[in-house]
């Protein structure tokens, strides 16, 4: 599918269109996990820093599709990492919070914040989903204390 139907059947007049969410077809791209389109998306010039109504940027939403691959490829185009949304939620805390194990391993070895917390005193540590993230952040801690 080229770049023009992908927009046209995502309901996207153009390159820099928004939705009734504020998100761009890049951001549909991350969602959707898809990485040959956000790639061509990317490579058309697409605002790697754009944000939703909600303050996600791709980097965010990318976390839904749990596509590595994606996550480096934003990452490498100059997505922030540690960007927070309107409510202080990192890309890390979303993947703790909703127990997507692999992003949050991922996401700590491409640099994210463990110890960046939300306005009101919470961190991906205080939002681990099952048990499995919470080991996982909590040596991720440990590691980063020793240094």
């Amino acid at each position: 599918m080229t770049l023009e139907d992908w927009l046209r059947a995502e309901n996207f007049a153009n390159l820099s269109a928004r939705d009734a969410n504020q998100s761009t077809p890049l951001m549909r791209a991350a969602q959707k996990g898809d990485l040959a389109m956000a790639k061509e998306i990317l490579a058309a010039g697409a605002d790697i820093a754009a944000l939703n109504v909600d303050g996600n940027n791709a980097l965010w939403l990318a976390c839904f599709g749990e596509n590595l691959a994606l996550l480096d490829l934003l990452i490498e185009a100059g997505a922030d990492v540690n960007h927070a949304n309107c409510n202080g939620a990192t890309a890390l805390m979303f993947a703790a919070s909703s127990s997507r194990t692999a992003v949050v391993a991922h996401l700590l070895k491409r640099g994210a914040d463990l110890a960046a917390e939300t306005p009101d005193g919470f961190s991906a540590l205080d939002m681990a989903g099952d048990a499995e993230i919470l080991h996982m952040l909590r040596a991720a801690r440990q590691k980063a204390r020793r240094g």
